[in-house]
């Protein structure tokens, strides 16, 4: 770019410098959202100096956004993702037209503040849901879900019960016709999520906290097994709800055979992935699963993804996208 700019021909224009911002923001080094936040500067410089065709737009905005989303600077990062969209509402108030945030603007500033860490990062997430709504803009499914990630990731108590609230939401709005927030199985995997990673699944003595994150849990993954419409349990989805079991179920006969039950469902879908027996493993050791209608005679084979039977993980497409916790 700065030889371009030297250069009497060709000079370089919006999209040139955003295929760059572009770069960093996916280049994953570190000091890269500075790295783009300070191209984006130079574009709002070079554009007052004259350079009509160098001009930051909501492509622009946008990709430094999602560069801070990626960030390690957690706290750096909500702050300057706030201070952007700020920035560009101002911008367009005052008539820049180019600088009207989207929807995916909006969901870069709601994944900064989910992926932070910071005490009360869901509450912000959701606010930022509420500000799209305010200025008119249509959240979609994406919107909605990285909110429901931002309660998912926060280990908050009652994280369990807001995820499901959204979800709710997003089912009574596409009952109503709204098409754009019809919910998927992602959106159930990340409730279940929600419920397996909450707060209470952490503290030995919250036991009625618990009961009702599994009650969640329970009800959202049959939901989805029985609805049809959103989509159909995954991986991801079997995966979770051990973990789920495992995490807010007591210790016990029952729990085990909820797993058990779950494990076999997964069996028949052919989704039984190297993380779902993971899960499985950490939940119930091998030596106390009771699978003998399966032909299973050492247990111990089935902890081992490439000597399972080829049918129990035909339709396994996502055991790599499991958040990490």
């Amino acid at each position: 770019l700065n030889r371009m700019l030297e250069r009497a021909d060709p000079q370089p224009d919006t999209i040139s410098f955003n295929a760059v911002l572009n770069a960093w923001a996916k280049s994953g080094e570190k000091g890269a959202a500075r790295k783009a936040e300070n191209i984006l500067e130079t574009m709002h410089e070079l554009h007052k100096a004259g350079h009509a065709n160098i001009k930051p737009n909501v492509v622009s905005y946008t990709t430094v956004l999602d560069a801070w989303a990626k960030s390690k600077e957690k706290e750096v990062a909500t702050n300057r993702a706030e201070a952007i969209l700020k920035r560009m509402e101002k911008l367009y108030l005052e008539g820049n037209k180019d600088a009207e945030p989207n929807n995916r603007t909006y969901n870069a500033v709601i994944n900064t503040w989910a992926n932070s860490g910071i005490k009360g990062a869901a509450e912000k997430a959701e606010a930022i849901l509420a500000k799209m709504m305010f200025h008119n803009i249509t959240p979609n499914t994406v919107n909605f879900n990285a909110v429901i990630d931002a309660w998912a990731k926060s280990r908050e108590k009652g994280a369990a019960q807001r995820a499901d609230k959204i979800l709710k939401k997003m089912i009574t709005l596409y009952k109503a016709g709204n098409e754009n927030v019809k919910p998927n199985n992602r959106c159930f995997n990340t409730v279940v999520s929600a419920c397996a990673y909450s707060a209470c699944a952490y503290t030995a003595g919250d036991r009625e906290e618990k009961q009702k994150a599994f009650l969640i849990a329970f009800e959202v993954f049959n939901d989805l097994r029985e609805s049809k419409e959103y989509g159909t349990p995954n991986s991801i989805t079997y995966g979770t709800f051990v973990k789920a079991c495992a995490n807010l179920m007591p210790d016990g006969e029952q729990r085990k055979r909820v797993i058990e039950a779950v494990f076999k469902q997964c069996i028949r879908d052919g989704q039984v992935s190297e993380k779902v027996l993971s899960f499985l493993h950490d939940a119930i050791p091998s030596p106390e699963l009771n699978l003998d209608h399966l032909g299973i005679k050492d247990v111990k084979d089935i902890m081992n993804i490439d000597v399972i039977p080829p049918e129990w993980k035909c339709n396994v497409k996502e055991n790599k996208r499991y958040q990490k916790r």
